[in-house]
């Protein structure tokens, strides 16, 4: 029999080296693996700690929760493109967004009346193309 191996005679080990040789195997004692195991539980507890309050989700409104619309907004915004409008008389947005505003709170008339001005001002705007239609509808 040729025992050679990488060119050398070698002979093959008996059973009394085998067990000389035998690597060490690690056992987990129970200790070792509640201790690991309650290492994980709490790092999935701390990862959904931070995810609960650090990480925004997105709120609802008053709004959407009851339903309901709230006027006092839109009336300050209202004021507010107004003042805008008559500083510049030629700004054609606070003419657009005082035409969705007033739409908003359902006062029709103003709000085509304030396309029509946004339209003397610029005839060619996609947006008040668009604004015309949802109008209409």
């Amino acid at each position: 029999m040729n025992f050679s191996r990488f060119g050398r005679n070698k002979k093959p080990i008996t059973s009394e080296k085998r067990l000389f040789f035998r690597p060490k195997i690690r056992q987990f004692t129970p200790e070792k693996v509640i201790s690991f195991g309650t290492l994980i539980i709490l790092l999935f507890s701390f990862i959904a700690v931070y995810f609960y309050n650090f990480v925004p989700t997105p709120a609802k409104s008053v709004q959407e929760v009851l339903g309901t619309f709230d006027n006092s907004s839109v009336y300050k915004e209202i004021s507010f493109w107004e003042t805008k409008a008559t500083e510049f008389p030629n700004y054609r947005d606070a003419y657009l967004k005082l035409a969705v505003l007033n739409w908003k709170i359902k006062n029709d008339d103003l709000s085509k009346s304030y396309l029509q001005k946004a339209r003397e001002i610029d005839p060619n705007n996609e947006t008040l193309k668009k604004l015309t239609q949802l109008f209409d509808q």
